[in-house]
């Protein structure tokens, strides 16, 4: 290698020596990240969650009158909490009278019968 190309490289290396001391000093003399100063205050933490998913009652029940009819109304409104007890629907008790009166016209007639 002659003299010229070793010169060459020496000053190459002092640039790049030079150039990261450079560096180095820089970020010593740089200010550090602005920091914010506040009075510590006691406040409610809002937290919201977002979620897809199914959500399933912890208890659930399956309710059978005891009889086959139609509802006339509805007591309670979905999801709302009850109690044994509670009246959760009212039946259409029409069909249930005419079919009480008609029996006792039945026996009615019935005991007529066995009076002759």
């Amino acid at each position: 290698m002659s003299s010229r190309t070793k010169i060459i490289l020496a000053v190459v290396a002092l640039l790049v020596v030079a150039g990261i001391a450079g560096v180095i000093a820089l970020r010593v003399n740089a200010p550090g990240p602005k920091i914010e100063v506040a009075a510590v205050e006691q406040e409610d933490l809002a937290v919201t969650v977002t979620a897809s998913g199914r959500v399933d009652a912890g208890v659930s029940a399956d309710v059978y009158p005891p009889s086959v009819g139609t509802l006339t109304s509805v007591e309670v409104e979905d999801g709302q909490k009850v109690s044994a007890g509670t009246v959760l629907a009212r039946m259409d008790t029409v069909p249930f009278e005419s079919a009480v009166l008609q029996a006792r016209t039945g026996l009615a007639q019935a005991e007529a019968q066995m009076a002759l």
